[in-house]
């Protein structure tokens, strides 16, 4: 079975990036608890994992008004491009999501589950 984790972390190789871009201090808590549920889902099964970073938005937060992803490279999930300005941003993260989420769901292997923190274990079922 392969699991499919949607989340907002950002690898470690990427922190002094996370903080030379934000503007106002930047909430690690979240960052470690999502590090940890991936440990544990690795462990478990084939997951992947698929970010858009929690990075503040642009302009007050955050010195980009785009995510294209980090200069370090990183082996720990696959990060979507999102536009970062205040008050669209969640409509592109979703947006951009969405799109990897599909792919994920038509990449041809049959049992898959997705989950997101907060949410609950959901099947896929792909016909081949």
């Amino acid at each position: 079975m392969d699991v499919l984790f949607l989340c907002g972390v950002f690898a470690k190789e990427n922190e002094v990036e996370v903080i030379a871009q934000a503007k106002k201090s930047v909430e690690f808590s979240a960052n470690q608890m999502q590090l940890k549920l991936i440990r544990g889902l690795k462990e478990a099964a084939n997951t992947q994992v698929i970010s858009a970073p929690f990075i503040g938005h642009y302009p007050n937060q955050s010195r980009s008004l785009y995510f294209f992803g980090f200069a370090v490279p990183q082996h720990l999930c696959k990060y979507v491009l999102f536009n970062n300005v205040w008050g669209i941003r969640n409509l592109s993260r979703a947006r951009a999501l969405k799109k990897a989420v599909r792919g994920f769901a038509l990449d041809g292997n049959g049992g898959k589950c997705w989950t997101s923190p907060g949410k609950s274990w959901k099947s896929m079922s792909i016909p081949a």
